[in-house]
């Protein structure tokens, strides 16, 4: 079964929709300022040549299996979806979100390819 989950973010608290065809739920995931500094730490590592040749990316590593779990449902953790559809915001758009580690013990990412489109509304073209 798909599931969508589609984030919301302020400068209070990241929130998503974990929508499936049942079922929409809203889900208070964690602190914006929680996320600030391991965000920067990341983007960092991800814009650094250098660091990323290296065998282990650390910052990376610490997302994927550390805080970057905060960013999906305990549901999500527990049984990730077969398939399921990301819908970023803000900030989030920059994060590698499909190599969470979830608890299926699987260690791979869970998409073969990520594409990603942004839309402006209300903006016209001339």
């Amino acid at each position: 079964m798909t599931r969508v989950l589609a984030y919301a973010v302020n400068l209070a608290v990241v929130r998503a929709a974990d929508i499936s065809a049942e079922t929409t739920a809203d889900v208070e995931l964690c602190s914006t300022r929680d996320l600030l500094d391991d965000v920067d730490a990341l983007l960092s590592e991800l814009n650094t040549s250098a660091l990323l040749s290296r065998p282990v990316c650390r910052e990376l590593e610490r997302f994927a299996s550390g805080w970057g779990r905060k960013l999906l449902p305990p549901s999500w953790l527990a049984e990730p979806p077969e398939t399921c559809v990301l819908v970023p915001h803000a900030f989030l758009h920059e994060l590698p979100l499909h190599l969470i580690r979830t608890d299926s013990g699987d260690q791979q990412p869970h998409c073969a390819a990520l594409r990603a489109a942004t839309f402006r509304l209300g903006e016209g073209s001339g």
